[in-house]
């Protein structure tokens, strides 16, 4: 077969390419390195890292974090508040300091309550974005009442884990980065599903015509849907996220494009379904017109009411009584709802 005996037999990775049954003599120069590397961290001793750079943690929105007794300084001697403070209690935390509305530190209160120099040291610095904590985030997640690969899905987007071409670059994967859908930013879980305009288009075209808000992130955008209070809205918002997903990777693997509106439908679709098989969740919908209870004899009083339902479909309908309470007219009428615009510029 042409194959040629060797005489030297080097080693490969450490290791020498033949050996017999003496195994234990081959194996223990490894266990000899491992063991050496295990005794030179003993003897370093790893808290000398946390000696020099201090044992501290990033604060965040500081709802965690007192300004008294924690480190959270971490210019100054020990990371701690050194000098005299005015004004607070010793079990004060940071998010006092913190403008919510603005995001930005209370300027004045900082500069009352500290010396002068931790104050600069404390307003050069930018406060931690204000977002739930990823257990209250999660709880939420796997309590919603949606198909459970629904959740599994809102929980990978959470943790950002989800396969999005940005994350696929991470893992060494050479691809373009360019959304799909708009080809106007990069793919990430913040443009996909709230920035990207077919996610816009998709989510206004729903029954509910909700709009994304602006420069939102996502986990707090969507810690404030499944908080909202209204079943029926968390369960075709995070359906139709999840479609969005679907849409993209229809998109890419089978080439086959689907237009915001048959995305809205077929989260309707899916709602609708799951609320066939759990007839408790997602209660048809109702705003209620306030009745009014006193009309003069020269005026008629016309009582107006209006409903989504589950179904995709929406009702309304107006009673016309006069002072005494006789019904002079009646009417109502029960219809698919879609935003004619969207309507126009897709099924046309």
């Amino acid at each position: 077969m042409g194959v040629k005996t060797t005489i030297s037999h080097s080693k490969y990775f450490g290791l020498p390419v033949v050996f017999g049954r003496l195994k234990k003599e081959v194996f223990a120069l490894v266990v000899e390195k491992v063991w050496k590397k295990v005794k030179g961290w003993k003897e370093e001793f790893l808290s000398r890292a946390e000696k020099e750079k201090g044992s501290r943690w990033r604060i965040g929105n500081g709802e965690n974090v007192l300004i008294c007794k924690d480190r959270w300084i971490f210019e100054n001697a020990g990371f701690r508040v050194t000098g005299r403070v005015h004004g607070l209690d010793e079990d004060s935390l940071v998010n006092s300091l913190i403008d919510k509305d603005l995001g930005q530190w209370k300027r004045d209160l900082i500069f009352s309550t500290f010396e002068a120099e931790e104050a600069k040291l404390i307003a050069s610095k930018s406060p931690g974005p204000s977002r739930p904590p990823d257990l209250k985030l999660w709880k939420e997640i796997w309590k919603a009442s949606v198909n459970q690969r629904i959740r599994n899905f809102l929980w990978r987007a959470s943790k950002n884990v989800l396969p999005t071409k940005e994350n696929l670059i991470k893992k060494g994967i050479r691809l373009d980065v360019g959304c799909n859908f708009c080809q106007s930013s990069s793919e990430l879980v913040q443009h996909l599903f709230l920035d990207c305009k077919f996610a816009k288009h998709a989510f206004f075209s729903s029954i509910l015509s909700f709009r994304l808000p602006h420069s939102v992130d996502f986990n707090d955008w969507l810690f404030s849907v499944l908080t909202c209070g209204d079943k029926f809205s968390v369960q075709l918002l995070c359906t139709l996220t999840y479609k969005v997903w679907l849409a993209r990777n229809l998109q890419i693997y089978q080439h086959t494009v689907l237009n915001p509106i048959q995305v809205a439908e077929e989260a309707l679709n899916c709602v609708c379904e799951f609320n066939a098989w759990y007839p408790d969740v997602g209660p048809e919908q109702r705003h209620r017109v306030s009745q009014e209870e006193y009309c003069p004899r020269n005026l008629n009083i016309m009582q107006v009411d209006a409903g989504v339902f589950t179904d995709g479909s929406a009702a309304y309908g107006c009673v016309v009584k006069d002072a005494d309470g006789k019904v002079l007219l009646a009417a109502c009428r029960k219809e698919r709802f879609m935003c004619p615009l969207w309507w126009l510029k897709f099924k046309l």
